[in-house]
């Protein structure tokens, strides 16, 4: 059986299509796409029989590739080696607020933003004089999870009864919502939850509500911030599971008003 699929663009924007015949890097072996390393942390008191769960840790993800540059004629192997080193980078974009690498498994869509975290030899003469070389290339992932490109749905007034999401991943997840007036007197929960009340929005106004608690915001369509609002959602959109109820009331809606709805996706594994 053929193994993944795997695309490499670097972060200068060159993308590496290994097993397509045109690439001159090949992949002899790829490791970490099982999913990111992980400790339990437990409690224990004097006289208890065995442990007290109390949260997983999860880690970054790391991913070996196994990578053979060439064989490509001699004439070619440095310039081979320094696209591939351009490619690879130090640990962090090109430029700063720039993109790292992204990682992509073609058969399950997953994908990971990656960062060199090993330094390479430099095998010139290797390279000059045969034109082919192998190395271990270790990248990690600031993140543990494997992502596919959030799901999105965006809802008119008349729609709002029947509001439901998909969650595709792995992991309960937190939405990103936006909504557009004019809507007197919202409120908005998701996944069965007590409702939050939001400010009126007139045409024209609309919210940009980040919901997760770590990086919590709601903004307006001039800037300014709107999450005083005083209460918050704390139930994320479970993982594995279709049409999660999105409830929005409020009055005084148009063709215009609109409810937008953001969810990642995210998976243990990247297949």
């Amino acid at each position: 059986m053929a193994g993944p699929v795997v695309i490499l663009t670097g972060v200068d924007g060159e993308v590496w299509e290994f097993g397509d015949p045109l690439c001159p890097v090949r992949l002899k072996y790829v490791k970490g796409l099982g999913g990111a390393d992980f400790t339990i942390e437990d409690t224990e008191g004097v006289g208890q029989a065995g442990v007290t769960f109390v949260a997983t840790n999860d880690k970054p993800n790391v991913v070996t590739l196994g990578a053979n540059l060439g064989p490509v004629p001699k004439s070619q192997g440095m310039d081979l080696l320094s696209r591939w080193r351009q490619t690879l980078g130090r640990g962090s974009s090109l430029v700063s607020g720039g993109p790292l690498m992204k990682l992509e498994i073609v058969q399950s869509e997953r994908y990971q933003w990656m960062r060199l975290t090993n330094k390479l030899e430099s095998p010139f003469e290797q390279m000059a004089n045969v034109g082919w070389m192998f190395e271990d290339v270790d990248l990690r992932s600031d993140e543990t999870w494997w992502r596919t490109d959030p799901i999105v749905k965006e809802f008119t007034a008349a729609q709002f009864a029947g509001a439901t999401i998909d969650n595709l991943g792995t992991e309960p997840v937190w939405p990103f919502i936006r909504i557009d007036g004019p809507i007197s007197s919202p409120t908005l929960s998701w996944a069965g939850q007590p409702a939050v009340s939001l400010p009126s929005l007139t045409a024209g106004q609309w919210l940009e509500i980040e919901s997760d608690p770590d990086w919590w915001a709601i903004t307006d369509q001039a800037g300014l911030d709107r999450s005083w609002i005083g209460n918050r959602w704390y139930v994320k959109a479970p993982k594995k599971t279709n049409n999660i109820p999105v409830t929005i009331t409020g009055g005084s809606t148009s063709g215009a008003t609109r409810l937008k709805v953001t969810l990642p996706q995210l998976f243990a594994t990247a297949l």
